[in-house]
């Protein structure tokens, strides 16, 4: 009987003990927790009650000598021992410190704009633009949580900052992928993380600028001082703005010194490139990205190569300019009530006005109408070969002792000649009083026979008062010849001097004989510039 009691004692403290030697799941299960992980870790959050049940048969208590019941509750601050008791044998220890944990912590984060180095693992408590891109940028989110793991990544792109309540309702989009932010933008990104026991944290960056680099239509501008033309150029800003601009550090006001118009055209005042020397200077025009104070600005940089015309001579209200090579300039201007521009180019003690009307505005507003007297005293070799470049009709009919040449031309604001011209000039050139009308003769100097131009005298009002002048009427600045008929071919010709209405041709006059003179002009091809050949007397100078 002893033997069977004892049989009986020995069964039931085996099977006792193989109940609490069975895996904590076949002794007790867990509830209330918010994840359960791969591993049997049981994640609460910070105020998360855990509920110990003890399996069919069992009891289970905080304390071994404590009171035993069919369930035990434990939060975050109760200690992880429990003792497992089954009806027929003694209480079990065991330990869930490693099976029950309370994530207390929000997970955290980063956002980066790896091309830019710039990073940021808080919410912005302020609007600041401290990463400035000068195209489209790829942010990056990541996200670390040293507990119960990372749920979620999400992000939200808005314009500006947001406050709390816009913050949670925004329209969360999971993030998968490096976010690309667009061009011409001001992008704040919103990102959300949230753990795996419903912790959420949120960061966010500043403002990150992305705008398109501005463009420069000229970034060399020649300016001519005398020119009473303004400047211009144009800033495509790709709805940037303009901060300042400076000369040599020194900023340049608005309104006095340049313009800047709504479609980014920036003009130089005339008044204002007056006051500069002659040379180059750097003008530095910053730019704000997208109309924002940064601490990058993007700028761009002019070069004005200022250029003189030389010293300015007055004619009552005309002003001329005339350059240590001889070069005597005058600006084309719309602003006065004759569309004449006039020149006075004078060499051994003789003097002429030269004039272009430019009643249809084929040169631009500021552009240089020029005359250049070529002294065969100064340089003869160039004369003679200018000269030797005239048929051969017109130079044995020339009275070289009594032959005047110039360059003639116009040059636009930017330092072009003109050569062929959109529509027909009218050039005037001072004739002496002597001068017969009616044997006043021009020609196209060309290859094979030259061609007749249209040719007048007429007396005409020049800032050197009433005088006779020959009018040319020109449609490319090219090689041309102003001269008088003979007398003797007149008569012959009954009269009619054959002008150039007509299509007459012109005799020689004898050389020498100061009273059949005759009048050269010529323009020569050469960087469309031109000639002018004069045979004969200019009025003295006065």
């Amino acid at each position: 009987m002893k033997r069977l009691i004892m049989f009986v004692l020995c069964f039931a403290l085996c099977a006792g003990l193989l109940v609490f030697g069975a895996s904590a799941e076949t002794a007790y299960t867990v509830s209330g927790f918010a994840y359960a992980s791969a591993d049997g870790v049981y994640w609460f959050p910070e105020n998360g009650i855990a509920e110990i049940t003890p399996a069919e048969g069992y009891s289970v208590s905080a304390a071994e000598d404590g009171a035993y019941g069919s369930s035990l509750t434990l939060g975050s601050t109760n200690g992880k021992t429990i003792w497992l008791k089954h009806e027929n044998a003694s209480a079990q220890e065991t330990d869930l410190s490693g099976v029950l944990m309370w994530d207390t912590a929000a997970p955290s984060g980063e956002i980066t704009l790896p091309d830019w180095e710039k990073s940021w693992t808080s919410l912005a408590a302020e609007m600041t633009y401290d990463a400035v891109c000068w195209e489209a940028a790829s942010v990056k989110v990541e996200a670390a949580d040293g507990e119960s793991g990372i749920a979620s990544v999400e992000y939200f792109v808005a314009d500006s900052l947001l406050s709390e309540a816009e913050i949670v309702a925004a329209e969360w989009a999971q993030y998968t992928e490096e976010i690309t932010l667009p061009e011409n933008q001001v992008s704040v990104v919103y990102a959300r993380f949230t753990d795996n026991v419903g912790n959420v944290s949120y960061i966010s960056t500043g403002g990150i600028v992305c705008y398109t680099s501005p463009g420069l239509a000229d970034e060399v501008l020649e300016y001519y001082l005398g020119n009473p033309a303004d400047l211009t150029t144009k800033i495509t800003l790709n709805g940037s703005t303009v901060g300042s601009v400076t000369l040599n550090e020194e900023a340049l006001q608005e309104g006095t010194d340049y313009v800047l118009g709504e479609d980014g055209a920036l003009t130089f005042k005339a008044g204002w490139l007056e006051s500069l020397s002659a040379g180059e200077h750097t003008v530095s025009v910053s730019v704000l990205p997208l109309g924002i104070e940064t601490a990058e600005p993007d700028g761009v940089v002019i070069f004005l190569d200022v250029r003189d015309w030389g010293t300015a001579v007055r004619f009552g209200s005309v002003t001329n300019y005339v350059a240590p090579s001889g070069v005597t300039s005058a600006a084309v201007s719309f602003d006065t009530e004759s569309s004449l521009t006039w020149a006075r180019e004078e060499s051994g003690g003789m003097s002429a006005w030269f004039g272009v009307d430019d009643a249809g505005e084929v040169f631009p507003d500021g552009s240089r109408f020029w005359v250049q007297w070529l002294d065969p005293k100064s340089d003869k070799t160039a004369w003679e070969q200018k000269f030797a470049a005239f048929d051969e009709i017109h130079r044995s009919a020339a009275d070289t002792e009594n032959v005047l040449m110039f360059n003639i031309g116009v040059t636009d604001t930017d330092g072009t000649p003109f050569g062929e011209l959109a529509a027909p000039v009218q050039l005037y050139v001072q004739l002496d009083d002597g001068w017969d009308a009616d044997r006043l003769h021009a020609a196209y100097i060309q290859e094979g026979t030259d061609e007749t131009l249209l040719t007048s005298a007429i007396s005409a009002e020049s800032p050197g008062g009433s005088g006779k002048y020959a009018v040319l009427t020109l449609n490319h600045f090219s090689t041309y010849v102003i001269y008088l008929e003979a007398e003797q071919d007149a008569a012959n010709d009954g009269g009619n001097a054959g002008g150039a209405e007509t299509g007459g041709s012109a005799g020689a006059p004898k050389t020498g004989d100061e009273s059949r003179l005759f009048l050269w002009v010529t323009v020569t091809a050469v960087t469309a510039a031109g000639s002018l050949l004069l045979t004969g007397k200019l009025k003295k100078r006065t």
